[in-house]
């Protein structure tokens, strides 16, 4: 659909993250399969997976869309989420919120269309000195639902509890 909220406004529809690893440099694989699943209409997308590698814990990053499917579209919400590991992949966390978000959809200057960016899609780093963890995504809450700017989270105990979002980009600046 080129509703920019197509997906939202599916009534079925799902989309587990997956997963596969591989331990001799990407000759071999282990199966895919599904780590999280957030159940019918309901998706992540944007997985990412970092190493810690002071402790072995893998992180998967994600957006996560939650919808009820109804005929009448009622949005449960889009949020930032992390779940972990700490076995190598054998088994995952239950999902950690990070933030809700308040994400505005861009549209192309010169004639209005709508343009899928991505935004709002998670991106994270691990701190090798100490371990802590960093993620940042497009988000408008800083500017009432106008338009996007870049936030970050932290988090100093392995996940288990985030910052309140900050702003990173100028607040008066819209690109």
């Amino acid at each position: 659909s080129q509703s920019p909220d197509a997906a939202l406004r599916a009534h079925a529809f799902r989309g587990p993250a997956w997963f596969s690893k591989t331990t001799d440099g990407g000759r071999t694989w282990t199966g895919t399969r599904a780590i999280f699943d957030p159940g019918q209409n309901s998706q992540t997308i944007g997985n990412m997976v970092l190493v810690d590698h002071q402790t072995g814990t893998l992180y998967d990053f994600f957006e996560l869309f939650q919808t009820t499917g109804s005929p009448n579209f009622t949005p449960r919400g889009i949020s930032v989420d992390v779940i972990s590991s700490s076995d190598g992949g054998d088994t995952w966390s239950k999902p950690t919120l990070i933030s809700s978000q308040n994400v505005a959809n861009d549209f192309a200057p010169n004639n209005g269309d709508f343009l899928r960016t991505g935004n709002g899609l998670p991106d994270a780093a691990i701190d090798a000195s100490n371990g802590n963890l960093y993620v940042v995504w497009e988000d408008a809450r800083f500017t009432g639902g106008a338009f996007n700017q870049v936030v970050i989270s932290r988090s100093t105990d392995g996940g288990n509890s985030w910052s309140n979002p900050a702003l990173v980009s100028n607040p008066g600046s819209q690109p």
